[in-house]
């Protein structure tokens, strides 16, 4: 913003190429450079430059006016004619000339070709197909088979009607206009007279500013979650760096920090995503379509439950097989000493018995 001493206002100045916010989501150091040696601005980014150029060149509208602007009260004459060429007056349209022609027309030589079955339409009613359950002609209407394709058709050349291929019409002339010759009434294109700029005012040293006692910073934008804050006016390039290095550059570094952490955790859980991926790729491969419900299957927990419970079952079961059923006792005998007491075995099978025989003690 410029004060304006022609007219006692102030002027909005715009930079014509700015360069590009960051959103990236970190805190960013904006600077921008005014040097009053050769009028030039410089932006900063990051303590990085962006942008340069001549301040009286690179503004909109610019920082010097135009001494002389064009009336807009000059408006151009109702007689004025800026038509460099008309149509001649005296051209007329040849007698032969016919306008009812098109572009195009079908090919008066072309012949029907040889297996063209023009009696026999190219699909016909399925006269197999079975009137749908429930269909209710008084409701649905009368009931209409399924087109399907004309067997008399299969190998032919083509069915139905035949129609022969468009071609550019040689009488064809289009719409009639007549030749165009220079005007001699054409007096160029009509441009306004020019008047003294009243906002005009040389300007002596752009980069100079009015003096100032406050800053304001527009934004528009549709994102949300922006804001400005830290705003630093300095005569120093130098020294305002060196202010931003003490605060902007410790708060820039943990920012940087804390998001290469959360790239990293986010990087570790896609890695396990991708682990899962894999396992099921490969379990699909061993297992086929049941692969495919697997996802499924886990998201209902009382299957996954019942499962569980039917293979711990299962293996109780085997083991109970395979250890041989029931332990047999070891034969109880007379301990010495008693006498008159008499030794008993169970009926257990001996191992010199044969199979079906036993043996009293």
């Amino acid at each position: 913003v410029r004060s304006n001493p022609a007219t006692d206002t102030w002027e909005e100045k715009h930079l014509e190429n700015s360069p590009k916010i960051r959103t990236d989501g970190y805190s960013h150091l904006y600077t921008l450079f005014l040097d009053n040696r050769d009028n030039s601005y410089e932006i900063f980014i990051d303590k990085k430059s962006v942008s340069k150029g001549a301040l009286m060149d690179s503004m909109d509208p610019p920082i010097e006016l135009e001494p002389m602007i064009y009336d807009s009260n000059d408006t151009k004459p109702t007689d004025w004619d800026d038509d460099e060429f008309i149509p001649d007056p005296n051209d007329r349209k040849p007698e032969d000339w016919d306008e009812s022609e098109l572009p195009t027309i079908p090919d008066p030589n072309a012949k029907v070709p040889d297996g063209w079955l023009e009696n026999e339409p190219p699909k016909i009613p399925d006269t197999s197909a079975p009137i749908p359950e429930g269909w209710n002609e008084e409701e649905d209407g009368l009931f209409e088979p399924p087109l399907v394709d004309n067997p008399n058709c299969k190998g032919a050349v083509g069915c139905g009607t035949w129609d022969p291929p468009i071609i550019a019409n040689p009488k064809y002339k289009g719409i009639w206009t007549a030749q165009l010759i220079e005007n001699p009434n054409y007096k160029g294109e009509f441009v306004p007279k020019k008047i003294p700029n009243l906002s005009y005012y040389k300007v002596e040293h752009p980069a100079e500013l009015a003096p100032m006692a406050g800053v304001a910073i527009e934004i528009w934008t549709t994102m949300g979650g922006i804001a400005m804050d830290n705003v630093l006016v300095a005569k120093s390039l130098t020294s305002a760096f060196e202010y931003a290095s003490r605060t902007w550059e410790p708060k820039f570094e943990v920012q940087e920090k804390a998001m290469e952490d959360v790239k990293k955790e986010a990087m570790k859980a896609q890695e396990k995503d991708r682990e899962k991926v894999d396992m099921l790729s490969g379990f699909k491969d061993v297992f086929g379509e049941w692969a495919d419900k697997v996802p499924e299957f886990f998201n209902e927990p009382s299957r996954v439950f019942g499962t569980i419970l039917a293979v711990f079952l299962g293996l109780a079961v085997a083991v109970k097989m395979f250890s041989g059923g029931k332990k047999v006792d070891e034969p109880k005998g007379v301990r010495e000493g008693d006498e008159g007491v008499e030794e008993t075995k169970d009926n257990a099978t001996q191992p010199d018995q044969k199979k079906g025989e036993s043996k009293d003690l």
